[in-house]
């Protein structure tokens, strides 16, 4: 992972101390969909970290070999703005439900 990724990962994932009080997600679909929808390289950095986070445990998802970090973005990105009802939950299980969707393993 670039430096630059990895640095844009961390700044997303750091709660800010209001949120950190309320809430135990480091960030909300909607954010997530905001970055979305800017074309941010944010949203590719934190699609990555929970792919890398995601590694060692079987989460119902296989993404097939060969798919690039802006295809799983793109992903992500479809999958909600089709479910704007699911927003508000954290990023992080919005990821994963996407990734289920489209990749679930045989």
């Amino acid at each position: 992972m670039t430096r630059w990724r990895l640095a844009t990962l961390i700044i997303l994932t750091c709660p800010s101390a209001a949120n950190a009080q309320n809430s135990t997600r480091f960030l909300s679909g909607n954010e997530l969909y905001d970055s979305c929808t800017q074309k941010s390289s944010h949203s590719i950095g934190y699609v990555e970290g929970v792919v890398d986070a995601d590694l060692s445990a079987t989460l119902g998802y296989c993404i097939p070999v060969g798919v690039r970090a802006d295809q799983m973005r793109d992903v992500v990105c479809r999958f909600l703005e089709a479910h704007p009802e699911s927003r508000q939950e954290g990023a992080q299980n919005l990821v994963r439900g996407a990734f289920i969707q489209v990749w679930p393993c045989k």
